[in-house]
Order: structure tokens, then C-alpha cells, then sequence
């Protein structure tokens, strides 16, 4: 009778240690088979997120340098514009009327050439250049009408005032003769100055 219980016993432990170790690889199997699931379920979504980063980041890349390159083409395009439209040219011609102050010798050019401290009727004084010695042939305190060579200066950006007496190195009086009564005073010749853009 003892053996038969203990033999019972033993079977009852089998069976009870048999079925727990089925329902033990169960639950491993069942587990696994949520951890997989949880593990695919979680790599897609951080792939999709990292697909939609990743494009808005290249999206807002590719706007930011498409809209540096359009303000660096605009600017050069607009700067190049502005200079081309800065580019103001003065073109004298015509004669003029101006008083002869003083003849001073040209020390600093060639030997020979002479100096002309001119002005015209009520303005301040400036110098005009002669390629010959004029002494004797210009009176001091006398108003001569002077002819010269048409020519074509820039001016600085800005500038609206384009007076002749500012480019003095570029007169080359061509001839010269005494001012009439109807060419001096309020009446004076002036040179015709055309301003235009390059």
C-alpha cells in the first residue's frame, strides 16, 4: 500500500513538473513572440520618424540654401545694376568766359608751359594749364572767351553739382580772344556740360 501511494505520488509530480515546464516554454514562447512584435512595432515607427526628420531637415536645407544662392544672385545682380547706373560721365564742350588773374611759369611740368590763375564772374579762382608759354600773349586782369577740346570725365557716385573749374587737367584750350560786353558779368559764356550714364 505504501509503495502504491508513493508510486502515485511520484506520478502526480511528474505529470504536475511535465505540465508546468509545457506551460513554462508557453509562456517563453508566447513572450517572445511579444517582444518581437514589440521590437518590429518599434523600429518601424522610429524609422518613420526618422524618415520624416530627416526629410523636413533636407527640405528646410534645400529652401535655406536655394534662398541664400536667390539673395546672392539678386544682391550681385542688384549691385552690378547700381554700379552700371552709378556710372555717371560728364561730357564738356563749347567755350567759356574767365578773367585772367595771374600767369605763374609751369615749374612742375614742362619747362615753357604756363599756368593760368583764372576765374569766372563772381566765383572763387582755379588754375587752367596752357602746353605753351603764354606770356605776352594773356593779359593779367583782362576777361578772355577760351575755346577748348570737347571731353568726357566720371563723377563720383552722388555728386550733382559738375563744374568745369574742377577738371582743370583735362582743359586744352584750343583758342582763346578777348570777351565782348555782351559775354562778361551776369552775360559770360559758360561751358555746355551733358551728364549721362555708362
Amino acid at each position: 500500500m505504501k509503495k502504491k501511494t508513493v508510486a502515485a505520488l511520484l506520478c502526480a509530480v511528474f505529470v504536475i513538473s511535465l505540465i508546468g515546464c509545457v506551460r513554462s516554454n508557453g509562456c517563453e514562447e508566447t513572450s517572445n513572440t511579444g517582444y518581437e512584435e514589440s521590437r518590429n512595432a518599434g523600429y518601424k515607427e522610429g524609422y518613420h520618424i526618422g524618415y520624416e526628420e530627416g526629410r523636413n531637415a533636407g527640405y528646410k536645407e534645400g529652401c535655406n540654401t536655394g534662398y541664400e544662392e536667390g539673395c546672392k544672385d539678386g544682391y550681385e545682380e542688384g549691385y552690378s545694376a547700381g554700379r552700371q547706373e552709378g556710372n555717371v560721365v560728364a561730357r564738356f564742350s563749347g567755350s567759356f568766359t574767365a578773367t585772367v588773374e595771374k600767369l605763374i611759369p609751369d615749374y612742375y611740368a614742362l619747362p615753357g608751359n604756363t599756368v593760368a590763375v583764372v576765374h569766372f564772374f563772381q566765383d572763387g579762382p582755379f588754375l587752367l594749364l596752357f602746353q605753351e608759354d603764354m606770356t605776352g600773349k594773356l593779359m593779367e586782369g583782362t576777361t578772355y572767351v577760351f575755346d577748348f577740346e570737347p571731353f568726357e570725365v566720371e563723377v563720383p557716385a552722388g555728386k550733382e553739382r559738375i563744374d568745369i573749374m574742377d577738371y582743370m587737367y583735362s582743359i586744352k584750350v584750343t583758342n582763346y580772344r578777348p570777351a565782348e560786353e555782351d559775354e562778361v558779368g551776369l552775360e559770360e559764356k559758360k561751358a555746355a556740360v551733358e551728364r549721362m550714364s555708362k
